[in-house]
């Protein structure tokens, strides 16, 4: 009776999702993140992009709005919207394990994964922050007892989630199969298959438990109609002109082209011309902890067969210079991202040629401004479409 009140309320949450899941499409919200049966069903729809990325993919100033993708594809012009994941502070290893959770439902789909700079050489990116508070409990259980990943890239994952222990504090079974893969012996890859049917369970009560808070959301939500789909050709020439219009009016008071109030309530400060500070992003960019964690996440594109792309938002050249991290730190950045996607047959798209175009970010933390965001618009529309950038 319990499985069968189970199997019917998991029926009708995807019978739900199925009917939300393109108005859901745009929509960022915790479950979301945090789940998989939602990202599931968008992989299946032949309209829909699914985009992974961190905080460059949600708006930091109002004015951002209209030239997003999740505004300009709204309407379907090319034949696509686009599914939103993302989270402050989300990085290459909890991105690993979100899909990971995706499993065969990624295979020959496509895919982008927005990557921002700062990751790789500002230092928060790298602690508990970043790690922690995108961390989900079914996305590291399902990457632990993948089926679809192989043995070695699962004990190179499991290595560095265990860099972070108080994420494992209330999943014993999860931190035990994770140190029985890193450890490696023989007994201990035993013990791990040993435990993979109960790690296995582990994963449906999970997603159960996902089915419910998805049902909870979109049982919660007031219906809004959707948009029309208007099929046509974006004018792409004329949303930039209006883009650059947009930047200037809220750029103005700083050296560098951002965000007037970014500059003036955050950014100001780190302005300090400190030689110092070269050598810092130097050192941080040099940990390979970082790089890892991005080979690992193109490791697990390729073996779940998917058909991907890795965005890139460029680095705020004219300020980085004045910070001491100087166009040659900043090739190395580029080259090893493109090498690494290169050996995993992982097409890129960096916009290093964007270094010094002051209207493309609002900061020099890796968010675009409205011209910047044409810029990432334009190249979800030729991966989608198949079409060279």
């Amino acid at each position: 009776m319990l499985a069968a009140a189970v199997g019917c309320g998991a029926a009708y949450t995807r019978h739900l999702e199925r009917r939300w899941v393109h108005r859901l499409a745009p929509a960022v919200f915790e479950q979301k993140n945090q789940g998989a049966s939602l990202s599931r069903l968008a992989l299946q729809q032949a309209d829909l992009l699914v985009v992974l990325g961190s905080s460059e993919l949600l708006e930091q100033r109002p004015y951002q709005a209209p030239f997003e993708a999740n505004s300009v594809f709204r309407t379907y012009p090319t034949g696509f919207d686009v599914f939103l994941v993302a989270k402050p502070h989300n990085a290459c290893l909890t991105m690993l394990q979100a899909l990971a959770a995706l499993g065969p439902q990624l295979r020959g789909r496509k895919i982008v994964i927005s990557i921002s700079p700062p990751w790789f050489f500002l230092r928060p990116q790298a602690g508990l922050e970043g790690y922690g508070g995108n961390f989900s409990a079914l996305h590291a259980v399902e990457l632990a007892y993948s089926t679809d990943l192989s043995l070695d890239l699962k004990r190179a994952a499991a290595d560095r989630m265990l860099d972070y222990p108080e994420t494992l504090e209330k999943l014993p079974l999860l931190r035990f199969a994770l140190e029985r893969l890193s450890d490696a012996t023989p007994l201990d890859t035993a013990l791990y298959w040993g435990t993979f049917p109960l790690g296995r369970l582990n994963a449906a009560i999970l997603g159960v438990q996902d089915d419910w808070e998805m049902l909870r959301f979109i049982e919660s939500r007031r219906p809004r109609e959707e948009k029309p789909r208007r099929e046509a050709p974006i004018d792409w020439p004329q949303l930039l002109a209006d883009a650059h219009l947009a930047h200037g009016r809220n750029s103005r008071g700083n050296p560098y082209g951002m965000d007037h109030l970014t500059w003036s309530e955050d950014v100001q400060k780190l302005d300090t011309r400190d030689p110092a500070d070269g050598a810092r992003y130097r050192e941080y960019m040099g940990e390979e902890a970082r790089w890892l964690d991005l080979e690992l996440l193109l490791r697990g594109l390729r073996e779940l067969g998917a058909d991907a792309l890795v965005l890139g938002t460029p680095i705020h050249g004219a300020f980085y210079d004045a910070q001491g991290l100087g166009a040659e730190d900043r090739a190395r950045y580029y080259q090893r991202v493109q090498a690494l996607a290169r050996a995993h047959g992982i097409g890129t798209q960096l916009f290093a040629d964007r270094e010094y175009d002051r209207d493309f970010s609002i900061d020099p933390f890796g968010h675009m401004s409205p011209v910047g965001w044409i810029h990432f618009d334009r190249a979800l529309d030729a991966f989608f479409n198949g079409r060279a950038p």
